[in-house]
């Protein structure tokens, strides 16, 4: 039996990137697509973030402005799930 190995794609990033959005609830706020939800969370779908800031505003809450929903350090989210979320939400809208 031959084993056949896989190598990860930009898809796999992606799907990656969609269980850590799922996982950590982003779109009870920010709607299942990143469409945003009324009176909860901005639309993500179309985000001219960097992945810099992105990075920034989920680490830090915004500086604090966003409360502790937003606080994820590096055990919530892995550097490579950092990666793999930027990914999935820049690639949302498109």
């Amino acid at each position: 039996q031959t084993q056949t190995l896989v190598t990860p794609t930009a898809d796999a990033s992606l799907i990656r990137g969609q269980l850590v959005y799922t996982n950590k609830k982003c779109g009870d706020c920010h709607g299942p697509q990143g469409e945003g939800v009324a009176n909860k969370g901005n639309p993500l779908a179309g985000t001219t973030l960097t992945f810099q800031k992105f990075e920034t505003v989920l680490r830090t809450g915004g500086e604090g402005a966003l409360g502790p929903n937003h606080l994820y350090g590096q055990s919530a989210i892995s550097p490579s799930g950092m990666n793999t979320l930027y990914a999935f939400v820049a690639s949302l809208g498109k």
